[in-house]
């Protein structure tokens, strides 16, 4: 019973219907529940986003938190969100990195 409750509470908070949640979901591929829980992901001003690499039509967020990423060993705080793909309701999060 426990199980499946967890199960639902985070298909419900990892499903990716919202940058936010697609950013939640991303940490937690990266081995850091905790951390994808407690995430509190902020918009940044579009201004800034030519400072970041990605496309420009992305959303890019900065996370509450650094981590260390288990997959690529590197610390991440940005990301950069989008529409999975064309018509879809889902967004995908992908780590960036500032330029120069």
């Amino acid at each position: 019973m426990i199980v499946l409750f967890l199960g639902i509470w985070l298909t419900i908070l990892l499903v990716p219907t919202t940058p936010e949640k697609a950013i939640r979901l991303r940490i937690f591929e990266d081995l850091h529940p905790i951390i994808a829980i407690n995430s509190k992901p902020k918009k940044i001003n579009q201004s800034d986003k030519y400072a970041y690499s990605g496309k420009k039509s992305w959303i890019y967020y900065e996370n509450s938190v650094t981590y260390i990423s288990s997959l690529e060993g590197a610390k991440i705080r940005t990301f950069g969100v989008s529409k999975a793909h064309k018509g879809s309701h889902f967004y995908k999060a992908r780590v960036v990195e500032p330029i120069a």
